[in-house]
């Protein structure tokens, strides 16, 4: 218990409270397979966590407890987050190998200003409800150059599953944060990780984002799947991200998008929306997702326009390669380059499908761009027949009758 433990393996502390207290900064705290928190009748402990000291958090599994892991679960209790972290020392903070459910509050994690490394690693995100703009996770990095030579937020084999905000604010965000500090400093690497059943309770007229990727130097986006989420306003949304200023165009080949899979989402707006940033998006699939919104708006992806000359540097310069875009929002783009006279072409695509969508064409083909459908063989798991696709003619490879080597994780 707290009173008579040490902390060690063999006398543990009862709650992890008591062990951040003890704790010096750098320490690795390991909770022990089991439930914890107010689901397992512990009020106290387990809630509005804080810490000033940068440390390791590791859990036995991602699992249900009584398959071997480590569930913190809070029991739906209102205006408690799991922890703070409020600008903690120099050092890394992971945690790792938790399931962490039904925390309502804003922000179950929140991470403000952190100086070093910020690595959530093998974590399930399940069945929290979020109050805020900040997302069930907020990661603020701090406000200098620190991070440049490193990724300084690793997010990696994470499940974000059944999220929700209280309905309350069209803005709130179910997903995550992610909150660069000066312009032009520190890399991000997603990677593994899914985002499934989490939803906006606002309703269609959401105007939130699933996750919201806000300044840093580089954003890498690895094998991850966004796949049945309904009623944010955007899965997806990059801002500033390789620009080195508030004005300044983002720089070549600073967003990088592979092996993603967006399929079955009902949004306001886009599954994917891009400002002021730059880079490249290869062999990932866009299928079954809808928009609630009118003709003007792209159901797969779209970015920020003006016709004015002085807010040119916002709008986004992607490349495509491999990648399917179906729609059966015929009442929507599918995928929209909106160019205003800035002498390149914002979308542009290199052996890729596109298939169904109201104006299906907004974008530049750089070679290679077939206009057929997919003909996929299961919606859910988006397998495609080498024998009939068209998508096979795009680069999907001929060796298999599933698309998991071309355009799926």
């Amino acid at each position: 218990d707290d009173a008579s433990g040490t902390g060690s393996d063999g006398c543990p502390y009862a709650t992890l409270s008591k062990a951040i207290s003890a704790a010096a900064a750098g320490d690795v705290i390991n909770i022990a397979s089991g439930t914890y928190g107010r689901a397992a009748g512990q009020p106290t402990g387990w809630q509005n966590l804080i810490s000033t000291k940068a440390l390791t958090i590791i859990g036995a599994g991602n699992s249900e407890s009584g398959s071997g892991g480590t569930v913190i679960d809070n029991d739906d209790r209102a205006n408690e987050r799991l922890i703070y972290f409020n600008s903690p020392t120099t050092g890394e903070i992971i945690i790792k190998n938790l399931i962490i459910r039904d925390y309502f509050e804003d922000r179950a994690i929140y991470i403000n200003n952190a100086e070093n490394d910020v690595k959530l690693i093998n974590i399930t995100v399940n069945s929290c409800i979020n109050e805020s703009t900040s997302g069930n996770i907020f990661i603020d990095v701090d406000n200098s150059s620190k991070f440049t030579n490193s990724d300084s937020v690793i997010i990696k084999n994470c499940t974000f599953l059944d999220n929700t905000t209280d309905g309350l604010s069209s803005s709130d965000i179910s997903g995550i944060k992610l909150n660069g500090g000066t312009w032009g400093n520190g890399n991000i690497l997603i990677e593994g990780t899914t985002f499934s059943g989490n939803n906006n309770a606002y309703g269609t007229t959401s105007t939130g984002k699933m996750l919201y990727v806000y300044k840093f130097k580089k954003l890498n986006i690895k094998k991850c799947h966004f796949i049945n989420n309904d009623n944010s306003g955007y899965l997806l949304y990059v801002l500033g991200t390789g620009a080195i200023s508030s004005s300044a165009f983002g720089s070549a080949n600073s967003v990088n998008i592979e092996n993603c899979v967006f399929n079955n989402n009902d949004n306001r707006y886009n599954a994917i929306y891009f400002k002021q940033c730059k880079g490249n998006i290869s062999s990932s699939t866009f299928a079954y997702n809808t928009s609630t919104m009118s003709s003007s708006y792209a159901t797969n992806v779209d970015g920020y326009s003006s016709s004015t000359s002085s807010y040119y540097y916002r709008q986004p310069q992607f490349n495509f390669y491999n990648c399917i875009f179906q729609s059966s929002d015929n009442g929507n783009y599918n995928i929209d380059e909106t160019n205003w006279d800035t002498g390149n072409s914002n979308f542009t695509l290199y052996n890729c499908l596109v298939y169904g969508g109201h104006l299906n064409t907004d974008y530049t083909t750089g070679g290679n761009v077939v206009t057929s459908d997919p003909l996929f063989t299961s919606t859910t798991d988006l397998t495609l027949s080498i024998i009939t696709s068209p998508a096979c003619n795009v680069g999907c490879d001929p060796g298999t009758n599933s698309c998991a080597n071309s355009f799926t994780p």
